[in-house]
């Protein structure tokens, strides 16, 4: 009977402490779940994904938008600089320069004056057809007229004696020859009563040479006799100017 009682009253502490135990562990592990990683939503973490997404790419579009708004003032504020330079930036404008260069050149400008650095100094650029004219931006001063004048028409031999004819009045021809005469080419026109004209290239009447002795009453030749009567020969008489007598043209 004492034995049967000690065996329960050992049975009973085993399961009262097997039932302890047993509590233990499941408050340990209801401990452990708690404090664990918490469990991840897919769906939650897919929306909060493409919410940041859609953030980004709109503070994306706003600084491309800012960035090409800047560009765009960047761009008229140079183009404003640009126009500016060229209108009030100096006393001369470019109309003004076209007109002198027009004074100078005789001819109308290819396009309008541009302006540019001539040598250190602001000048336009005036282009024509046979070269360009700077003129000074500040002053209206032509720094540099590049226009080539066109050569002036050389005439022949047989035209020149022609002229001869025509300003002595009559005579026959001994010689045209081209000599230099004050530096410069000239054509000599001998006749056979010893006068010689001096025709220039361009066909000019320069000067006649009269011989001594000669019998007519012409105003330069009795001038020539007078101041060489000693010597025998004259020097050549400078040709009257224009309002005294008018050389003949050239006949093509």
């Amino acid at each position: 009977m004492f034995k049967n009682k000690s065996l329960l009253i050992s049975i009973f502490v085993v399961v009262f402490l097997v039932v302890i135990a047993g509590g233990v562990v499941t408050s340990v592990l209801a401990n452990n779940r708690s404090t664990g990683a918490p469990k991840v939503n897919a769906a939650s973490a897919v929306a909060t994904y493409q919410a940041r997404e859609a953030e980004y790419q709109a503070l994306l579009a706003q600084a491309n938008g800012e960035l090409e708004q800047a560009n765009q003032q960047i761009t008229a504020m140079a183009k404003t600089i640009t126009e500016n330079a060229g209108k009030n930036s100096y006393p001369v404008d470019a109309q003004t320069a076209m007109a002198i260069a027009y004074q100078s050149a005789g001819d109308y400008a290819l396009s309008e004056p541009e302006l540019v650095n001539y040598d250190g100094t602001a000048a336009y650029e005036v282009r024509f057809q046979n070269g360009n004219i700077y003129v000074d931006a500040t002053t209206g001063e032509i720094l540099f007229n590049a226009i080539q004048a066109p050569s002036a028409q050389t005439i022949s031999a047989e035209q020149a004696a022609r002229l001869a004819v025509a300003y002595i009045g009559s005579g026959d021809i001994q010689a045209a020859a081209v000599t230099s005469y004050n530096g410069s080419s000239v054509y000599e026109i001998t006749f056979t009563n010893g006068k010689v004209v001096y025709v220039s290239l361009t066909g000019k009447i320069l000067a006649v040479k009269i011989p001594a002795g000669s019998s007519t009453t012409s105003i330069h030749e009795t001038e020539t006799e007078d101041s060489h009567q000693s010597t025998g020969t004259s020097e050549p008489t400078p040709a009257p100017t224009e309002e005294q007598e008018s050389g003949p043209e050239v006949d093509d």
